[in-house]
């Protein structure tokens, strides 16, 4: 069983990344933060642990685009605004 299964959503917008809504194994901690009016992408950052001695696995996952943004101006935003570490 993992010690720790953490994900915390981000949304990148014109004005950089703003964190979003946490999960520990799946289920909201805290408050469910909405999206900004001017989120471009969404992207979940998962921070994994499998035991108490292994170290963690952390992976990123876009999972909203707003198609209304070329794809072009997104990675324009993206290398601007690294990701949040």
């Amino acid at each position: 069983m993992a010690v720790d299964d953490l994900e915390i959503e981000y949304h990148l917008t014109s004005r950089g990344w703003v964190e979003g809504t946490h999960k520990f194994f799946g289920n909201v901690d805290g408050e469910k933060i909405e999206s900004p009016q001017d989120t471009v992408e969404t992207w979940v950052k998962n921070i994994y642990q499998r035991s108490g001695w292994s170290g963690e696995e952390i992976s990123w996952k876009c999972i909203w685009v707003d198609s209304k943004m070329d794809e072009k101006k997104r990675n324009e935003l993206r290398n601007e605004f690294p990701k949040p570490s």
